[in-house]
């Protein structure tokens, strides 16, 4: 086994730690979805541990002005 081969072993080693389940995927993501919906609303927002402040977009861009 050459060196670069076994550095790589390492690397994935220390890697797998990074690796996620779906289900647990899925809850992450779930959570962050609600943190955002509270976030939004009116109720929710003083207290929320995500703020979120509605924007819009008014028009595309069109490169004029630069």
């Amino acid at each position: 086994m050459s060196v670069f081969d076994k550095k790589r072993c390492s690397v994935e080693e220390e890697c797998k730690q990074f690796i996620l389940s779906d289900t647990l995927l899925c809850d992450i993501s779930n959570r962050l979805l609600e943190a955002v919906k509270t976030g939004l609303s009116k109720e929710g927002h003083p207290t929320a541990a995500v703020k979120c402040f509605p924007t819009f977009v008014q028009d595309f861009p069109t490169g004029e002005g630069i």
